[in-house]
């Protein structure tokens, strides 16, 4: 019979790589849907801003090439440890600065959450300055 620490042990190691196997099945999902070509199926900067307290901080966010940062510029959130850089995309930023970003934009404005429009001119000011949006 096993001692209750190397079970203790195996179940941890099981549950990360459970979570770990999770992780990628999700980027790769993210992946497809937002490379697909399908209008429903793909990953747009607005949704990810929406959730990105719930997306993994240590992703990637890649932009559509060419096209003005907005809540409809298409994404992939990307592990860049697994995979590299999108056919047809730019680097936009990752995830745990976008979360900096927003939290900044929020506290210069007196506690003001912004609006999905804000969070996007926000974190394209943040990419292409690497600075913070200015309090107008």
């Amino acid at each position: 019979m096993p001692q209750t620490t190397d079970l203790c042990s195996s179940c941890h190691e099981y549950s990360t790589k459970l979570q770990e196997t999770y992780r990628i099945y999700s980027i790769r999902e993210v992946l497809v849907d937002s490379q697909s070509g399908g209008k429903n199926s793909q990953l747009r900067l607005g949704d990810v801003l929406r959730d990105i307290d719930h997306i993994d901080e240590n992703l990637t966010i890649y932009g559509e090439e060419g096209q003005p940062i907005g809540p409809s510029i298409l994404v992939a959130l990307i592990d860049e440890e697994i995979t590299g850089q999108p056919k047809g995309m730019t680097y936009l930023l990752e995830v745990h600065l976008v979360r900096d970003v927003l939290r900044v934009w929020k506290s210069w404005r007196g506690g003001r959450e912004p609006n999905i429009e804000e969070a996007c001119s926000a974190v394209g000011f943040y990419a292409a300055h690497d600075a913070y949006q200015p309090v107008e």
